[in-house]
């Protein structure tokens, strides 16, 4: 049975280890800022920055989509 903690846990810059971060197949509904989840549908680390759900690091498709459409849009970069 999970323990709940109704303060913050300060561990003195101490190591958290052998954690698991929250396994969950849909957006959690009433997040708050800072708050991280694993999406188990489309297998990202996922943050809330506030306002909406942001992926944590990007895939090298997403990088080089990003990276095509820099250049497609000029942004000063070339391929030789």
């Amino acid at each position: 049975m999970a323990r709940k903690f109704l303060t913050p846990i300060d561990l003195n810059k101490l190591e958290l280890q052998n954690a698991s971060i929250q396994n969950l197949a849909t957006d959690p509904s009433s997040p708050v800022t800072g708050q991280i989840y694993y999406n188990t549908s489309d297998t990202k680390l996922k943050v809330y920055n506030g306002a909406s759900w942001s992926t944590v690091g990007n895939t090298q498709e997403e990088i080089e989509d990003y990276v095509d459409g820099l250049i497609a849009a000029g942004g000063g970069i070339s391929v030789s």
